[in-house]
């Protein structure tokens, strides 16, 4: 991480934070890459519903898992729902990694990004995410969370955060945030291709096993209709034949977790900056299985939307 003074990160994390809220929802969506609408067939899409009970997505019949994703869940409702930087520190590795191209890498500058946004509030006992699940595997836990949009129309998509944990700390953080319209990259760890997937597919849960193989077949055929089940409920925004889902078969592979009938897969993305350089991202995909069929699907797409100055 970049050598910085306290006030500049702060400075820098608010910045860069008003621009993202700013320009998330007003910028061509890069998922896209195209101009053409997008229409939605009722039939196929669903909005996305959220998990009521948050017990539930906590526990697990692994005590390992239940306090990974315990120390996910506190570190949510204390930096991220409350700002609470210095309360937050615990949950932290020193030498945090962020992929997010928004934050620079490193503890400091994730706690700054959230304690520029205002005095430390009282910490809840529930995170405010509408959770549609939590998914933990191995050193992983996947916090997955409604999405709400208000545009073109309003419509719900599939928001994801991975972290790795080790000996109790949060080590690494990926997710697929983007940069606004015009905005360079921060002092971030950019996202890099897994060259090791069969590692990842290794469980000594056979079921697991063969859920995560099943996947990653499915990924490597480009979301081919065999995998998905008849009547597969898609919660996403656009259709698994537009260009923004259909790509997915050529986002190199990063990582994949699964629990009980759950797989999430992330691959790495690429958009432009603010000088048409390269940058790299998350791309996420969850899937529900019954009799190696997907018989439920989310993914982290949203719908294009015309720049503020183009609209009426």
């Amino acid at each position: 991480m970049a050598a910085r003074g306290i006030k500049k990160i702060g400075y820098d994390c608010v910045c860069a934070y008003i621009l993202f809220f700013l320009f998330a929802c007003t910028s061509v969506s890069p998922e896209s890459h195209r101009s053409d609408k997008v229409t939605l067939n009722p039939s196929e899409n669903h909005q996305v519903s959220y998990q009521v009970s948050h017990q539930v997505s906590l526990s697990s019949q692994d005590r390992q898992l239940a306090a990974n994703k315990r120390l996910v869940y506190d570190m949510w409702r204390t930096l991220v729902d409350a700002h609470d930087a210095r309360t937050a520190r615990q949950y932290l590795n020193r030498d945090f990694i962020q992929h997010n191209p928004v934050i620079d890498t490193g503890r400091r500058a994730t706690l700054s990004f959230f304690s520029a946004l205002g005095q430390p509030r009282p910490v809840l006992p529930r995170v405010k995410a509408e959770l549609i699940a939590i998914v933990a595997e191995k050193d992983l836990v996947a916090l997955v969370q409604a999405d709400r949009q208000l545009y073109p129309h309003p419509y719900t998509t599939t928001w994801f955060d991975l972290y790795r944990i080790k000996n109790n700390r949060i080590v690494e953080h990926w997710d697929h945030g983007k940069l606004p319209m015009g905005m360079m990259p921060a002092a971030y760890t950019p996202v890099k291709e897994n060259l090791e997937p069969e590692k990842v597919l290794e469980s000594e849960d056979r079921q697991l096993a063969a859920n995560k193989q099943r996947i990653f077949a499915q990924w490597g055929h480009g979301n081919n209709p065999a995998y998905f089940a008849k009547n597969c409920i898609r919660h996403t925004p656009v259709p698994l034949h537009h260009t923004a889902v259909s790509e997915t078969t050529f986002r190199p592979f990063v990582n994949m977790i699964a629990e009980g009938n759950l797989v999430v897969m992330a691959t790495k993305a690429t958009y432009e900056d603010g000088k048409d350089n390269p940058y790299t991202t998350t791309w996420f995909e969850m899937f529900r299985l019954s009799e190696g069929k997907v018989t439920e699907y989310w993914n982290t797409a949203r719908l294009p939307v015309l720049p503020v100055a183009n609209r009426p």
